[in-house]
């Protein structure tokens, strides 16, 4: 099977990205947020900023947002942890 690709264009250049592990549809979605973080760094830089300092702020968001994202994970997983604990301890002391 042929690998998906979607075309980008990321400040002023059309790049084709392909991918085994995506649909069509998910690779569009991180297209549109690389797009995005990539606006937003130009907004801060400023019109004549050089590309590769717009395209390194647009990877320090997402990377920002990635551990964000982690955080947030691993603190429903321990919530998760902590409740699953005091279910089976209310289960051992119930009795049946």
């Amino acid at each position: 099977m042929k690998a998906p690709s979607v075309e980008l264009k990321i400040l002023g250049q059309k790049i084709s990205v392909k991918s085994p592990l995506a649909e069509p549809e998910r690779m569009q979605q991180v297209a549109d947020l690389v797009a995005d973080r990539i606006k937003e760094a130009e907004a801060k830089t400023g019109p004549g900023a050089a590309v590769h300092h717009v395209t390194l702020l647009a990877l320090f968001y997402l990377a920002e947002e990635y551990l964000a994202s982690q955080d947030r994970a691993s603190d429903h997983f321990d919530r998760i942890e902590r409740k699953h604990s005091e279910l089976l301890t209310a289960l051992e002391i119930e009795p049946s």
